[in-house]
């Protein structure tokens, strides 16, 4: 229904649709409201309360032909006989069909124009606007829209529309070149992305690209933080301690570049199997042991009472400590924490090999609970059975006590009942159950079920997020020390179990644990690891030049690192970021070294553009002294300083151990020159990393450095892992295990 009115000026229609237009679907369909205003030089406006268009300007009729032709039988068309669909929200229309997103992005309609042949062909067009002049050409196919709508974690927009440097060296613009490559046009209104093409094809094309850029770029800005705790024999249960780095035994293996001081490793803490105390690390020097707590289940902070996990085993606990004032006692003078599962009033009463049966009053008093309530504890004997106030036994009958009982008036009976002079109960073994029981898994096992589910689970989320990478991607680990920092007084204080150092430490605190980075410094620790490996089938040298660089005097300077061959002087590669996506820090409790599994990402740019192809111009190696020569260009690119590093590389079947010597070269200003700097290796400043990677990966990697604007590389997640059981995951954390105990080995061989 629609009612006009008319005055020399100004021409003015109202459009009252049948179906019911809510606020998101208008937001939906104002892109294309906006279009026909344009065209049609009019004002559209819809009252959401009394539910009416209102169309004012000289193309008024059109605009409101164009709606009443074009956009009401759509949404009329939704309207079940019984009049309910379509009035009421929330409404399924039949042209918006609901495609599924990812859960950063919400469902988005799809908008199908049909245009009629016996209507004018520009009136009943949703229109497009051409970007070079500024006209408006209409579309002679049927359209289709799509709308994208950017995750809600993104804060501005343009961060994600806005890419790394493309081939010309200017940053990408994904909206043009997503619509160039997709044959779209693609349109943002706030934080919504409208997509326009002529088939379903292609605007899916687009929506998936988007999409691609989206799950990229939050990728790009986190990193998944999983520790993996792990101790490498059979053992009882035990609880970690946050150590100073101070008063740690092993603290000369710990090679780090953070600034930090106050730095931290996890230790095992055991109880003792007789007194049940908390016994001190074997590693920990020079420190007294806290106040045995276990985590925030005992703590009095307020920041962790309402952080308890829901399937976390809450302990019973006979005494709680404020942790404001932790008492100082001497390891020795420790008590013991009351755990839930041995807090119970119920004697044991298993054999100890002493008796080859158990009576029957001892074991029927022994299911029967004690009346100590809740008084101390009883002594154990050394018999490990406990003092029990067993009763008197009856006489044993003999002729003398049968003479008492007739003179007493006995009775005698038919009944043969005739009492036995010592009853006992004899246990045998009984025969199994047809079924067999399943067998109890060990704590080893368990833990490392526990590490490798949750290594799966982090790796396979990377790794979906840089499928549209476009640059390096590399799955390597490398050995190391796992160091904690930035711990309160209520963290480093307190006992934790296994599983709260990822759940509430990591999760909760937001700690995040930090990474050596170095392996060693030691050179006679490298030489009896060599030695214990098969003989090397690469070496390799490279310089890496870490400058400050830009392609233009007016932007800022940006960090880049110059990657050159040490026998051609020539630019390898050109990084400019480079980010952990996922880490997976591998605590191995009683050995020196851990390692770190990492999934990262290195954005690269053009080698052969300006600056870098100027100044490998003026870089010069002597090939016998190897000292190097080279000029900064001036307000383009500045050297900071410069490493050397000398690969070799081990068959370690299937994989690949790298040891590498990284080296800080030695820089002086050459006399009378403000640019040539000289640099010479050879200095004191080295150390080595141990890595460890699998060829295979390498080669699927590769699909990402020529990834078109959001595409994905062919390789799946699984693919990278070794199949649904991530076979080559499985087999990265035992070889990385053999290698953490050959290090061990080498630290103890030479005493080194």
């Amino acid at each position: 229904m629609s009612t006009d009115t008319q005055d020399p000026v100004m021409k003015q229609c109202c459009l009252f649709p049948t179906a019911y237009i809510s606020r998101v679907l208008l937001e939906k369909l104002q892109p294309k409201l906006s279009k026909l205003e344009l065209h049609t030089e009019t004002t559209i406006s819809y009252d959401l309360d009394e539910q009416y268009f209102t169309i004012e300007g000289e193309g008024a009729f059109k605009a409101e032909q164009i709606i009443r032709e074009d956009l009401l039988p759509k949404l009329n068309a939704t309207i079940d006989e019984n009049y309910l669909k379509g009035t009421y929200e929330p409404l399924e229309y039949g042209s918006y069909t609901a495609t599924s997103t990812t859960a950063e992005s919400t469902t988005t309609p799809i908008l199908v124009v049909n245009h009629k042949p016996e209507l004018e062909q520009a009136e009943h067009d949703f229109y497009v606007m051409n970007d070079e002049n500024k006209s408006v050409e209409s579309l002679h196919e049927d359209t289709i829209v799509r709308l994208f709508e950017i995750s809600p974690r993104i804060e501005h927009p343009s961060d994600l529309l806005i890419g790394p440097p493309q081939q010309n060296m200017q940053s990408a613009d994904y909206l043009a070149l997503i619509s160039t490559h997709t044959n779209t046009e693609c349109t943002l209104i706030e934080r919504i992305i409208t997509i326009e093409g002529h088939d379903e094809e292609s605007t899916q094309d687009a929506f998936d690209r988007f999409t691609t850029i989206q799950k990229t770029y939050l990728g790009q800005n986190r990193c998944l933080v999983t520790p993996c705790i792990h101790y490498p024999l059979e053992s009882e249960s035990y609880s970690l301690f946050f150590c100073n780095l101070h008063s740690y035994r092993h603290k000369r293996w710990v090679n780090h570049q953070h600034e930090t001081n106050a730095l931290y490793v996890l230790l095992p803490v055991f109880q003792d199997p007789v007194t049940q105390d908390f016994q001190q690390p074997v590693d920990l020097v020079h420190q007294s042991l806290p106040h045995p707590s276990i985590g925030p289940l005992v703590t009095q902070s307020p920041c962790l009472s309402n952080h308890i996990p829901p399937h976390t085993p809450i302990r019973k606990q006979k005494y709680t400590q404020p942790i404001s004032n932790p008492p100082s006692p001497s390891p020795e003078s420790l008590q013991p924490l009351q755990y839930w599962d041995s807090d119970r009033d119920y004697i044991n009463s298993y054999n100890t090999g002493n008796l080859s049966f158990l009576s029957s009053e001892r074991l029927g008093r022994a299911f029967t609970p004690s009346s100590s309530n809740g008084s101390s504890p009883m002594p154990f004997p050394n018999s490990m059975f406990p003092e029990l106030p067993l009763p008197a036994p009856s006489p044993i009958p003999t002729p003398t006590n049968i003479k008492q009982r007739f003179s007493k008036g006995y009775t005698p009976s038919l009944k043969n009942d005739k009492r036995k002079t010592h009853r006992v109960i004899h246990i045998v073994p009984q025969k199994a159950n047809s079924s067999t029981p399943k067998k109890r898994l060990s704590r080893l096992t368990i833990a490392k079920e526990y590490n490798f589910t949750n290594i799966k689970a982090a790796l396979r989320e990377g790794l979906e997020s840089v499928r549209g990478f476009k640059g390096e991607v590399i799955l390597s680990a490398k050995f190391g020390k796992i160091l904690w920092s930035n711990l309160k007084p209520e963290i480093h204080k307190q006992l934790w179990p296994v599983t709260d150092i990822k759940d509430i430490i990591v999760q909760e605190y937001k700690i995040r644990p930090l990474f050596s980075n170095m392996t060693t410094n030691n050179d006679i620790l490298v030489d009896i690891i060599s030695e214990k490996l098969p003989i090397p089938f690469n070496k390799t040298s490279t310089y890496e030049f870490h400058c400050n660089a830009r392609n233009s005097p007016n932007i800022p300077y940006k960090p880049v690192v110059v990657h050159m061959n040490q026998g051609a002087v020539d630019v390898k590669k050109v990084v400019i970021t480079e980010h952990n996506v996922a880490e997976i820090d591998w605590v191995t409790l009683d050995r020196k070294y851990d390692f770190q599994l990492t999934l990262s990402t290195k954005q690269l740019i053009r080698c052969d553009v300006k600056p870098y192809n100027t100044f490998i111009k003026w870089v010069s190696i002597c090939p016998i002294t190897r000292q190097m020569t080279f000029e900064n260009v001036p307000k383009f690119l500045e050297v900071s300083h410069v490493l050397l590093k000398e690969k070799t590389k081990y068959r370690v079947p299937p994989f690949t151990l790298e040891i590498t010597k990284i080296e800080v070269v030695q820089m002086s200003p050459v006399k009378g020159s403000n640019q040539k700097i000289t640099a010479k290796p050879g200095g004191d400043r080295t150390w080595y990393d141990i890595e460890l990677q699998y060829p295979p990966h390498i080669s699927l990697f590769e699909q990402n450095r020529t990834l078109e604007p959001g595409c994905k590389a062919r390789w799946t997640p699984d693919e990278i892992l070794g199949g649904r059981d991530c076979s080559v995951i499985g087999n990265y954390i035992p070889i990385l295990l053999k290698l953490t105990e050959l290090i061990e080995r080498a630290v103890k061989e030479g005493d080194v």
